[in-house]
C-alpha cells in the first residue's frame, strides 16, 4: 500500500473495521459461530434419541411439525415472518447436520 494506504482518505482503516472479525475472550467471531453450531448439532442428536434439550433450542424439536407442510399466513405479520425463520434455521440445521455425517 505504500506510504499512502492507510490514509483515511482511502477508508481503508474502515473497510477493515467492517470486514475484521470482531475479538472476544473466547477469541474471534469464527470461535463463536464454530461453539454454536457445535452446540445446536448436539441439541438435535440429543432430540433424535429423545432426550431434553435447554429451551433456547426447543424449537429444533418441532421439525417433525413441519415436514411435508407449507407454512400459510400473511406474510406481513410479524409471528409468520419469526415462523418462517424457525422453520428455515431447522432446515438448515438438518442439512448441515447431515452433510457433516456423511
Amino acid at each position: 500500500m505504500g506510504g499512502h494506504g492507510y490514509l483515511q482518505v482511502n477508508e481503508i482503516t474502515e473497510i477493515l473495521e467492517m470486514v475484521a472479525p470482531n475479538v472476544t475472550l473466547e477469541g474471534d467471531g469464527c470461535v463463536m459461530h464454530q461453539q454454536t453450531a457445535r452446540d445446536i448439532f448436539k441439541s438435535l442428536g440429543k432430540l433424535m434419541v429423545g432426550k431434553e434439550v435447554s429451551e433456547n433450542y426447543s424449537y429444533l424439536g418441532e421439525f417433525g411439525n413441519y415436514m411435508g407442510e407449507k407454512l400459510q399466513g400473511d406474510f406481513k405479520e410479524i409471528d409468520t415472518l419469526i415462523e418462517i425463520i424457525k422453520v428455515n434455521s431447522i432446515f438448515q440445521a438438518l442439512k448441515v447436520g447431515e452433510d457433516l455425517r456423511k
